[in-house]
Formats: structure tokens, C-alpha cells, sequence
């Protein structure tokens, strides 16, 4: 006999959220965009979010809901972006993590990657969209965390009562919003020019804003947003050269690179092996780059000789360029040329590969037109002979 019972029909169970959707159903606790009082609506998205905006600032309920409701319209727009938003100048990851007052969500999205994507020097909006899971939350949280601290920096809680604000305007004759975009984009080129460089001057700040904002501002006006960045050091008594301490500039790991090979080195050598591949250090003041190696780069500077402080390299070679500073020093820390393109090519090497390691690594130094030598590694008169690098069999 079959028996037939009926029961009320169980609840569907919810869906499972991926780790994204939990991330924005939780929502960060520190730095939560929108933030109390802060930024809502970045300028830059105004043309995305057009909706007229009621006063809400005592309202933290209404704040969350137009908070989302940005974000919904900019990852609608995502795809259609315009090409000015795309090339807005931003800082650097680094500069970002340390400096802007970010939620959890976008400095895990940005942390997580910061080996891969540091190296990069040009960073801009559209950039930062092409880091895996950095969307609209993210994208809308930094613009915003962008604004706010251009506005920290210019010291404007109010736009009628800041004398900072007040002196630049009479100064360069500009409105309150277009100081806060100078500001913006003052520290932003900074970021990105001790990024590439390692160490900057003011008046390459200066003279970079006025090629793209096509804004003028002077030395004191740019010194005063400047000293508001976080772990800026001035490298010289004039404020006039400056970087930033945790520099992960091709600067500093050229100069990794150098004492990765040598435990010293003199400072013309130096110089000289960090000039390959970029023309710079020798615009450099000696004075500016000797503090620049002492308080960023870790280098202890004894009379003539230069030392790393820490016991171990501060980089890794790639095996490409471990391959040849192993050939070089086998064959005394000098060679020929062609011994080097020949031996590098038994070991399947492309020949492309050497001859821009060659031509740009701070490792290798020409000695004469087809003789290199490693780094660090001047061969006197009274050394013995060392041996020589043979070639290979045609």
C-alpha cells in the first residue's frame, strides 16, 4: 500500500555569492567610500552621474544609497568611457596604498598585484582598469580618495575660509576648483616621475603640469602641496630635488642590481653604469644623488668607496643576466664581445637578448668598442692574468 503525504514546499536556498559579490554585499570597514563628509561624487564622473544632488551630509543612509547608485552608473559606462578619463593622470600604486585613504576592497584588489604592476610607470585611470578585478567600487573609491587628498593637501575643509586656497588663487589667479585639480595633478605627475626616475626636481613638477593642465604655479605653491605627501624626503637644503622612502624606481634597482655583483663600488662608476639605457644621473647633483643613495637606496658612502648596508642584495638578477655576469666572471670580470654573443648563444640565448643586456644593464661596462667588463670589476696592472673566455668551435 502506498502512502501519499504531502508537505509544505521547502525554501529555495540562496544563491551562492562569488568572492566579489560578498566583497560588495560586506563592504570594507575602514575607509568605507562614501566616506563621512567626504568625497560622493568624483568631478571626473560628474558627466556619468548627472542626477541633481539633494544636501544629504547628515544623512548617512542616503549618502550609502547615492554611494551606490554612482557606482551602478559607472559600471554601466565602463565600456564607453571617453578617452580624457581614460588618460587622467594617477598615482602610483605605491604612492596610492601609502597616501590615499582607500577602502579594503580596492587596496587588496591593488596589494595583491603590487610586485607585477610597481615596475609600471605611467599610471592612469585606464591603466588601473586593466588590473584584474579593479571595477567601477574600486575605480569610484580612488577618484574620490584622489579628490579628497588633493583637497587635504590644499588645506581647503572650506573653500571661503582656507588661506592656503586663498594665497594660491591670488597667486596664479585661479578658481578653488581649478587649484584642487592642480593639486591633484601636482601629485600625481610627483608620483610618476620618482616612479621612472627614482629622484625629481621641482621644476620638472612645474614645467609638466604647465605642458598638460596648461596651468602656471610657482615654486612655493608647488613646495607646499608637496611636503603634505607622505614619506617625501628632500634630497638637497634648497627643497628643490626630492623622492620618496620605499622608492621602487628602475633608479633603485638599477642600483640593487649593481651591488647584487659587487660589495663596492666608487661613485663616478656608479654614475656611470646607472646612465645606461637612461641619460639622467649625470644631470644629477653629486651632492643630491649621494643622499639619495644614503637615505633611499640603503648605500653607505666611506670616503671614495660606496657600500650596501645590507648584507644580502636588495634585487635578483633574471637568469639571462645571471648567465652573463657568470661568463664575465669566469673569465676574470672582462671579455670580448663576440666570445660573450657566441658563448651566450650555446646556451640558446637570442642574440637580441644580449645585446640589450649589453647595451642597457647597469652590470656592463664597455671597456673599448668589443671589450665589456662586469660592474665593479677594473682590472689593475699588478693583478695577474685572468683566464680567458674561449671561443666556441664554428
Amino acid at each position: 500500500m502506498d502512502l501519499h503525504m504531502e508537505f509544505p514546499a521547502a525554501p529555495l536556498a540562496p544563491t551562492l555569492l562569488n568572492r566579489a559579490q560578498l566583497a560588495q554585499k560586506i563592504g570594507a570597514r575602514d575607509n568605507d567610500y562614501p566616506r563621512p563628509h567626504g568625497v560622493l561624487v568624483p568631478r571626473v564622473l560628474r558627466e556619468i552621474y548627472t542626477r541633481p544632488l539633494i544636501p544629504i551630509e547628515d544623512r548617512k543612509d542616503l549618502r550609502k544609497d547615492v554611494g551606490r547608485d554612482v557606482v551602478l552608473h559607472t559600471s554601466r559606462a565602463l565600456r564607453s568611457l571617453g578617452r580624457e578619463l581614460l588618460d587622467q593622470p594617477m598615482p602610483h600604486p605605491s604612492v596610492a596604498l601609502r597616501s590615499l585613504a582607500l577602502e579594503n576592497r580596492t587596496r587588496s584588489v591593488i596589494d595583491r598585484l603590487l610586485p607585477l604592476i610597481a615596475k609600471e610607470p605611467r599610471w592612469t585611470v585606464g591603466r588601473y582598469l586593466q588590473i584584474p578585478s579593479f571595477g567601477a567600487r574600486c575605480l569610484v573609491d580612488m577618484l574620490a580618495a584622489c579628490e579628497e587628498a588633493a583637497a587635504a593637501a590644499d588645506q581647503t575643509p572650506a573653500p571661503s575660509s582656507s588661506p592656503t586656497t586663498a594665497a594660491a588663487t591670488d597667486q596664479t589667479g585661479l578658481s578653488t576648483g581649478d587649484i584642487r585639480g592642480f593639486a591633484g595633478a601636482v601629485t600625481a605627475t610627483a608620483a610618476r616621475l620618482v616612479s621612472f626616475w627614482g629622484l625629481t626636481n621641482v621644476q620638472s613638477i612645474i614645467d609638466r603640469v604647465r605642458l598638460v593642465k596648461s596651468l602656471d604655479a610657482s615654486k612655493p605653491m608647488v613646495c607646499r602641496l608637496l611636503v603634505a605627501l607622505p614619506q617625501l624626503r628632500w634630497l638637497d637644503d634648497e627643497m628643490d630635488w626630492f623622492s620618496f622612502t620605499g622608492d621602487g624606481s628602475r633608479l633603485a634597482r638599477a642600483v640593487g642590481q649593481v651591488f647584487a655583483v659587487c660589495d663596492r663600488i666608487e661613485l663616478p662608476e656608479l654614475r656611470w653604469a646607472l646612465d645606461k639605457g637612461r641619460p639622467r644621473a649625470e644631470r644629477v647633483p653629486r651632492g643630491v644623488l649621494e643622499r639619495y643613495l644614503s637615505e633611499i637606496a640603503g648605500v653607505e658612502i666611506d670616503g671614495r668607496w660606496l657600500r650596501r648596508r645590507a648584507p644580502e642584495p636588495a634585487v635578483t638578477l633574471t637568469a639571462h643576466e645571471t648567465m652573463l655576469v657568470d661568463l664575465l666572471d669566469r673569465a676574470g670580470g672582462e671579455a670580448d664581445v663576440r666570445a660573450l654573443r657566441a658563448a651566450a648563444a650555446m646556451r640558446e640565448v637570442p642574440a637580441e637578448t644580449v645585446e640589450a643586456l649589453l647595451r642597457d644593464s647597469p652590470l656592463f661596462l664597455r671597456r673599448t668598442r668589443l671589450r665589456m667588463r662586469l660592474v665593479g670589476r677594473v682590472r689593475s696592472s699588478t693583478r695577474a692574468p685572468s683566464r680567458r673566455l674561449i671561443l666556441p668551435p664554428a
